[in-house]
């Protein structure tokens, strides 16, 4: 067909295609699932360097604690049955006491001192999780055309380039997350004359904590360190705190 000039009139044919596309795509896949790991490392040690707890400790209040000068700790059998354990833990307590200024002694003490640990697993799903990531693309489209003026045949090509952004699903997968539960107390009571009068309590402290090591023996210098700042009296440090790790924990005096 032709027109008023008599000329073909010129054939367009349009080809779009993406460029750069699918390797941005990829590079900010990977980005992004770095990014994710990255932050559950972190997280992971961030958490890693502290021991965080609930402490608590009631002194006796008819009972002059400050007058208990001697002490001695003693076995009740009371550390996930394990008497390693619990040996280990009345060394570190006798340790931390004597660190005050007390003196142990067997023989007619102020107080005698035992402690009870526990730990126990808790396990909990956690469900995959998605997030949507940003990814821009960008598209270009070409358009050619020929045709003959007055008989002189021409060609020629064209393109523009387009650029959008489209959201790419990013999956987690589900895992299992698992730490463990631990509580530790310390328990002073008097000594009675005889084993058929019943003790009395002068003081006691407990520690509840949440964590990732199942060792007791690693977290147990800080439930010691916290529990002893509360003894004789209760200091006014908060219930609930992170207390730092360190490679060898001392105690408070």
């Amino acid at each position: 067909m032709m027109n008023n000039m008599g000329t073909k009139p010129p054939r367009l044919m349009r080809n779009v295609r993406p460029t750069r596309e699918a390797g941005l795509m990829m590079r900010l896949k990977n980005t992004a699932i770095l990014v994710v790991a990255t932050a559950t490392l972190t997280g992971a040690c961030a958490t890693g360097g502290f021991v965080i707890m609930d402490v608590a400790a009631y002194p006796n209040p008819q009972q002059p604690i400050e007058l208990v000068k001697t002490f001695q700790v003693v076995p009740i059998g009371k550390c996930n049955e394990n008497e390693l354990l619990e040996m280990n833990i009345l060394d570190l307590v006798r340790q931390g006491l004597e660190s005050k200024g007390l003196r142990h002694t067997d023989q007619t003490p102020d107080a005698l001192l035992g402690v009870t640990c526990y730990v126990g697993e808790r396990s909990q799903y956690v469900p995959p999780t998605t997030i949507y990531w940003p990814v821009p693309t960008t598209t270009t489209t070409t358009s050619s055309g020929s045709g003959s003026v007055g008989g002189v045949p021409y060609s020629g090509t064209g393109s523009s380039t387009s650029t959008q952004t489209r959201m790419v699903p990013l999956t987690r997968s589900g895992y299992t997350a698992t730490d463990y539960f631990r509580r530790f107390s310390i328990l002073a009571v008097r000594p009675t004359a005889s084993a058929a009068e019943k003790a009395e309590p002068l003081w006691s402290g407990e520690v509840e904590s949440y964590g990732s090591n199942s060792d007791f023996l690693i977290v147990a210098p800080y439930f010691i360190n916290q529990l002893l700042g509360e003894f004789p009296r209760r200091s006014n440090l908060p219930t609930t705190r992170r207390v730092p790790m360190k490679s060898s924990p001392t105690i408070k005096r």
